[in-house]
């Protein structure tokens, strides 16, 4: 079975356990879904490919020696935060012109955790604005 965007966690887990894709390729293949529809939608802000091929890596490397378990159930699972989160070396706007640009040198706790293995970060979505 190959990946694709409408598998659940327990999907993607089951697939990367039975080696039907990696997490690279996964990686790969949401980024490709992304760039074929966010021109239309316009939800991404900023994407951290680099992090995502590194995390994607490390999650490969434990499934190749047999750890994948131990590194939790979000292993491999393409997660996209709200732009209302601190990750250093990305920018935190709240989707706001006033905070543009100002990149981020640290990371909050949530983000911290959110960073390790078991998960991947993704990219960076618009936070919608009350009216």
């Amino acid at each position: 079975m190959a990946y694709n965007a409408n598998m659940n966690v327990a999907d993607i887990r089951a697939g990367l356990l039975a080696g039907d894709f990696t997490a690279r390729e996964v990686a790969e293949a949401s980024f490709k879904r992304i760039e074929e529809l966010d021109g239309e939608v316009h939800a991404f802000l900023e994407l951290t490919k680099d992090a995502a091929f590194e995390q994607a890596a490390k999650i490969d490397g434990a499934l190749a020696n047999g750890t994948f378990d131990e590194i939790g159930p979000l292993a491999g699972v393409p997660v996209a935060f709200k732009d209302n989160m601190n990750y250093e070396g990305t920018h935190t706007t709240c989707s706001s012109l006033m905070l543009d640009r100002k990149r981020k040198v640290f990371h909050e706790s949530l983000m911290r955790a959110l960073a390790k293995p078991d998960g991947r970060e993704l990219s960076f979505a618009h936070l919608q604005k009350a009216l």
